[in-house]
C-alpha cells in the first residue's frame, strides 16, 4: 500500500515539474523573433542617449549596436522565463519548510531550507541586474 503511495506521489510531482519546466519553453517560443536580424524589446533597454522602449523593434536599420541591444533583450527574456519556476519554488520550499519546523519541533535541517531559499531569491534578483551590466559594458 505504502509503495503505491509513493509511486502515485512521484507520478504527481514529475506532472508538476514538467508544467513549471515547460513554462519557460513555451513562453519563449510565443516571443520568439520573425526574422534573424533584428528583435522586439521585451522591456525598456537604454543605451547611451538611446532608450529603446517595449514593443520596439530593433535592427541593422535602427542601430549599429543591435546584435548587443538583442542579446541583453535575450537575457531579460530568460530572466522572465526563469520567474516563473524560481519564485514559486522558493515560496513553496519555504512553506514545505515551515510545515517541516513545526512538524519536526525545531530540527535546524528546516533552517537551512529557509536560508537556502531565500538565498535562491537573492542571487536571483542579483541575475535581473546582468543585463544592465551587459548594456554598462557596451556603451
Amino acid at each position: 500500500m505504502l509503495n503505491l503511495q509513493n509511486k502515485k506521489l512521484r507520478a504527481i510531482s514529475m506532472l508538476f515539474v514538467g508544467m513549471f519546466l515547460a513554462m519557460p519553453v513555451s513562453y519563449l517560443e510565443a516571443q520568439a523573433p520573425t526574422s534573424i536580424e533584428g528583435c522586439t524589446i521585451v522591456r525598456p533597454i537604454a543605451v547611451g542617449d538611446t532608450t529603446f522602449q517595449t514593443g520596439s523593434v530593433v535592427n541593422s536599420a535602427s542601430t549599429n549596436d543591435w546584435g548587443a541591444i538583442c542579446l541583453v533583450n535575450l537575457m531579460n527574456k530568460v530572466i522572465d522565463a526563469l520567474s516563473f519556476i524560481i519564485i514559486p519554488l522558493a515560496i513553496l520550499m519555504i512553506v514545505v519548510a515551515g510545515v517541516f519546523f513545526m512538524i519536526s519541533r525545531g530540527d535546524p535541517t528546516a533552517g537551512k531550507i529557509i536560508v537556502a531559499a531565500l538565498v535562491g531569491l537573492v542571487i536571483f534578483y542579483m541575475a535581473r541586474l546582468l543585463p544592465g551590466v551587459v548594456v554598462g559594458i557596451i556603451t
